[in-house]
């Protein structure tokens, strides 16, 4: 019996000029450069490295799936007959992953550069906001020997993947065993942070590690304060400026204090002994006198207020990342400012969102920030 190939549909014409505006960014020069640093080395012959990236890319455009069968059909379509077996070998290699992600980055970054990207109102004061989140998911058993599972005899995977507020683009991901801790995984993703950008992380990436080396490098991180952190307070911002405190524990400190359902916190704070001591801020909101919000960052009061801060870190709550690897967006929010009973966060309900819409609800979502100072 004679086997069929699946024939993608007809090249459009938007795939066609990225072709043409991805030859000119890269020049054979430009891609034996990149083959160089990443180690990529395909045979040259067919499937050279930027017919197999315009491959790629052409797939993505056309909105298709982009499985083994349907980029080889694009392939074969373009530039002539190739055998299944070494066209996915092709993707298979760790060089080729570096490869193609040295590849995608030159062409955000040409991209970001030449569209002006930029964020406006409060957040216009960093160089871009990113959010990062992890995710488990489960995998067939016979993988549990390279990924094992949690529970004995089950194999599964842990996610963790970064988005930019700026560029509106899902920028990186990792993925290592289901027993693999965020934290080492977020390190080996981000091994430095960018200077003038604000990281919105959630409580799986909290230690005091990071917040020291975002005052090193003059980066920004926002998360909400773990319970087990004992922090000091030294001093008070309130209506009066900024009272002094002795190092009092957080605890003692709302004793002095009101606690009244809307009254927001904003405090100094120490974390750590000795040499390995850092200040840092503490905002809060009080839902209920026994229920107070608490917010942990770098960020100075010179580029958000404290209103700001508790607003900016609600965009973190609307970005998660689903079980099977794609970006989602909270239909339901978590609790805004003004509510007087937190919603239960079980439950909150994600729905896929294509990324232009995702781009401009979190437009509509920074646009709210823009509150006087």
């Amino acid at each position: 019996m004679k086997r069929r190939t699946i024939q993608p549909a007809a090249t459009s014409r938007e795939a066609d000029a990225v072709a043409r505006g991805l030859r000119g960014m890269f020049s054979p020069s430009v891609v034996d450069d990149l083959r160089e640093l990443t180690g990529y080395n395909p045979r040259q012959r067919v499937a050279t490295a930027i017919r197999l990236m315009l491959t790629v890319v052409e797939g993505f455009l056309m909105g298709q799936t982009l499985s083994f069968t349907t980029l080889r059909a694009i392939f074969v379509r373009r530039f002539g007959f190739i055998r299944s077996c070494p066209f996915q070998k092709r993707f298979k290699q760790a060089p080729a992953v570096a490869f193609f992600h040295a590849a995608v980055e030159r062409v955000v970054a040409s991209v970001v550069a030449s569209a002006g990207l930029d964020l406006e109102g409060p957040l216009g004061k960093f160089e871009d906001v990113r959010i990062y989140d992890g995710t488990g998911q489960r995998v067939p058993p016979r993988g549990r020997s390279a990924l094992p599972g949690c529970t004995d005899g089950k194999a599964g995977t842990t996610w963790v993947m970064g988005y930019s507020i700026k560029t509106g683009l899902l920028e990186h991901g990792i993925c290592g065993a289901e027993t693999s801790a965020e934290i080492p995984l977020w390190k080996r993703l981000v091994p430095n942070l960018t200077r003038g950008v604000l990281y919105l992380l959630d409580l799986g990436f909290f230690e005091r590690g990071l917040f020291a080396q975002a005052l090193d490098t003059g980066a920004h991180v926002l998360m909400r304060l773990k319970s087990t952190a004992k922090v000091k307070v030294t001093g008070w911002m309130s209506e009066n400026g900024l009272a002094p405190l002795p190092g009092w524990s957080l605890r003692y400190f709302l004793r002095a204090v009101s606690r009244r359902r809307g009254t927001v916190f904003d405090l100094n704070v120490t974390w750590g002994k000795g040499e390995e001591m850092i200040a840092l801020r503490l905002v809060g909101f009080a839902h209920k006198a026994t229920c107070i919000r608490w917010y942990l960052t770098t960020v100075p009061r010179s580029m958000l207020t404290a209103r700001q801060i508790i607003a900016g870190y609600r965009l973190r709550w609307l970005i998660g990342a689903s079980s099977k690897g794609r970006i989602t967006q909270s239909v339901r929010d978590r609790p805004r400012s003004r509510d007087s009973r937190p919603r239960s966060v079980g439950g909150t309900v994600a729905r896929k969102q294509d990324g232009e819409a995702l781009r401009q609800h979190l437009e509509r979502r920074c646009a709210k920030l823009q509150v006087a100072a």
